[in-house]
């Protein structure tokens, strides 16, 4: 078999037969082979070879042991077997002994793409349940294609709809519409493979990724080359647009496009249990070391960076579970599952998974965390409760901190070395002392080599032998405070001493301040973390980090940076609290902070900003700042006085609304609940408070629900 030959695998179920009968009577002798795989019973034997055969030019026969696939065959698998192909031949094995549903289709498109890569193309036809899905996302992730049929065309419509919502297929089409579909999407792949076009600049490159990174939260300035080229070829083909600036063009009149190129882009492969080596040596040494070392109100903290559907990071839970069950012990476990991704997320977040887990989950591990539905698994709660889903993208924010193991496998393969450098450096960063670094087993730790130790060579997995921040490995973990203007720097540290040349190299100023005793946060103008700086795990809570400054921070803490964050926005003026006692996060120690709010202006790149600095409490005697001592009646009733003011200036704004406008006031009413579940959440944090503002705050549910009576 050619190398650049295509396989053509077809999935159907019920009312197969009828899409696939509509579908052979328009498929030309175009050089392609076809394999189908429908679900058929094992008790009965199918004529379906036969009725194909009078409704096709091709030849259709039924698959055997080893048959080699040749162009303008088609072949059908036997009743009894699943089926693979390895070196363009066909090999089966029996249903017979497998769980049922039997998920054939996912068992071949899996093998295929393994077989063909880019060469491969799945149908997915008329049928119930999700076989099919799997193995979709398995010929995308290899560089092939998935076209479905349209689902208001298909008898039933299980099948397309589970593809259509787990790939990235832009060929919904009709049974009949296919042929011609994979006709000319075969067509544009051999004229790209001979010519080479469109040759695209690197400024074409450029503008392109500067669109994305404009209009979307994604930046591909660093990715490799060859991988942006090869996707946005194939974008233009498929287009029919040679042209850049008739693309470009395109691109900026069509975002939907732009999505889709993106999802091009990105690249999640996973399974579980990936790599068995691997996953046996975080079992037996990563694993209960982590453990061994956690007593009292410990966390297991791990983090699974580009988790793309979530298998690695479900399989981690796994491990951990199994050996806390195995050693008698009880500690909290977080596992942070992060993607760029939302649609991987999403999926992730379901934790269903089809029934082909079956090759890689042993039957034990099914039994004890999976609960069997019809065609699929779904995770059981005690396991989906340890994780955490969220979006992260590693090349623009700030890591997760205290981390006793980081998973990044198979994602630094896909970007420059100077982009890889930065990612390791966030990664080294977000490890405690003893943590763990995985890696993909092509990739290497390029950084700080010397503050790590090697545990696998083969699999890349390290541990963390150093007790320090390294804080002045990458400028893109915190403020670039060096490029603000000095007479800034000297308001935001009321230091004199503190005053830095602009000739310091990039990051400089972070060291020294946080050698002085400072760290902290920008945050954007809806409290957003943007960059940090420094140690923050003490003022902190990393098993919720969602990047909302407000959500992270401690009971206290939180209370004092709301009212304060308030008062500088609005007096456009640093602000600072001093002797702010609180819990320090994942302890029952509690530490005294003072913190400092400045909003900020950039003029070099037009950007505003909000920093906020923690600085531990000086006890010695004589030492003086500026600013107020915290207390929390008087901090808790500014935060309300602020809110209050919010729910008036709402109030007014819903009244023009519905008074001039005419919007209804059902949807008025939609957006004053959120403003009522803060009041809520605001009000369960004064439990805790004195008496006096304990009385005062009973005052407020009536004051808030009359002034929007006119609305709701």
């Amino acid at each position: 078999m050619a190398k650049d030959q295509f396989i053509v695998a077809i999935g159907a179920s019920a009312g197969g037969l009828e899409a696939l009968t509509a579908f052979f009577e328009h498929t030309p002798l175009d050089s392609v082979s076809y394999v189908i795989i429908p679900h058929l019973s094992p008790d009965f034997k199918s004529r379906m070879a036969e009725i194909l055969d009078r409704h096709s030019s091709l030849e259709v026969i039924e698959a055997e042991q080893d048959m080699e696939v040749e162009t303008n065959k088609v072949y059908l698998i036997p009743n009894t077997k699943y089926m693979g192909i390895k070196d363009g031949r066909l090999f089966m094995f029996d249903k017979k002994g497998q769980s049922v549903p039997h998920m054939t289709v996912d068992a071949f498109f899996v093998s295929l793409a393994e077989e063909r890569g880019n060469k491969a193309i799945g149908v997915v036809l008329s049928g119930v349940g999700t076989d099919g899905s799997r193995g979709a996302v398995a010929i995308e992730n290899a560089g092939g294609v998935i076209m479905v049929q349209d689902p208001t065309d298909a008898k039933f419509d299980g099948m397309p709809n589970s593809s259509i919502a787990i790939s990235n297929t832009r060929f919904v089409l009709p049974a009949e519409a296919l042929p011609i579909a994979i006709q000319q999407y075969v067509h544009e792949d051999q004229h790209m493979g001979i010519t080479q076009k469109p040759n695209l600049s690197m400024g074409f490159l450029s503008h392109i990724v500067g669109l994305i990174k404009e209009q979307f939260p994604f930046d591909f300035t660093d990715y490799k080359l060859p991988t942006l080229v090869r996707r946005i070829n194939r974008r233009m083909l498929h287009l029919n647009i040679m042209d850049e600036d008739q693309f470009f063009s395109f691109l900026q009149n069509n975002p939907a496009e732009i999505e889709l190129l993106i999802s091009d882009f990105l690249i999640g492969v996973t399974s579980f249990f990936r790599d068995t080596e691997a996953f046996h040596i975080l079992e037996n040494e990563v694993i209960p070391q982590i453990v061994q070392h956690k007593s009292g109100n410990d966390y297991i903290k791990l983090w699974v960076a580009c988790c793309a559907t979530g298998e690695e990071a479900y399989s981690l839970a796994i491990l951990v579970k199994e050996h806390l069950i195995k050693n008698h012990r009880e500690v909290d476990v977080k596992i942070f599952a992060t993607d760029i991704n939302r649609t991987a997320l999403d999926q992730a977040a379901k934790g269903v998974f089809s029934a082909n887990i079956e090759k890689t989950v042993s039957r034990e591990r099914l039994d004890n965390f999976f609960d069997k539905g019809d065609d699929s698994y779904r995770i059981k709660p005690e396991i989906r409760k340890m994780l955490i889903f969220a979006r992260h993208d590693l090349t623009l924010n700030p890591p997760y901190v205290d981390v006793d193991l980081i998973s990044c496998r198979n994602m630094l393969i896909y970007v420059k070395p100077v982009l890889q450098k930065q990612i390791l450096a966030k990664l080294g960063f977000g490890l405690r002392k003893k943590g763990f670094l995985f890696l993909g087993s092509s990739e290497n730790l390029s950084i700080a080599k010397e503050d790590f130790s090697e545990i696998s060579a083969k699999w890349k997995i390290y541990q963390n032998i150093q007790n320090r921040r390294r804080v002045n490995l990458d400028s893109s973990l915190i403020a670039p405070l060096s490029d603000l203007p000095l007479k800034h720097l000297e308001m935001v540290t009321g230091s004199k001493a503190l005053v830095v040349q602009p000739a310091l190299i990039p990051g400089m100023t972070e060291v020294i301040l946080s050698e002085s005793g400072f760290c902290g946060v920008v945050i954007d103008q809806d409290g957003k973390v943007t960059q940090a700086f420094g140690d923050l795990s003490p003022y902190l809570r990393p098993e919720r980090f969602n990047f909302n400054l407000q959500e992270l921070l401690p009971e206290n803490l939180a209370i004092a940076y709301s009212a304060s964050l308030h008062k500088a926005v609005k007096l456009n003026q640093r602000v600072r609290v001093n002797n702010i006692e609180f819990m320090q996060p994942d302890s029952t120690r509690r530490i005294k902070v003072d913190l400092i709010i400045s909003p900020f202006e950039d003029k070099k790149v037009k950007t505003k900003g909000i920093m906020v600095l923690f600085k531990p409490v000086d006890e010695k005697p004589g030492v003086l700042h500026d600013g107020e001592d915290f207390n929390i009646d008087v901090q808790t009733k500014e935060h309300f006085a602020q809110l209050e003011e919010e729910l008036y200036h709402l109030r007014q704004e819903l009244l023009f609304l519905t008074d001039i406008w005419k919007v209804p006031r059902r949807q008025c009413r939609l957006i004053t609940r959120s403003f009522f579940l803060l009041m809520r959440r605001c009000r369960a944090r004064m439990r805790n408070c004195s008496p006096s503002m304990k009385n005062w705050k009973r005052s407020i549910p009536s004051t808030s629900t009359r002034s929007m009576s006119s609305i709701t």
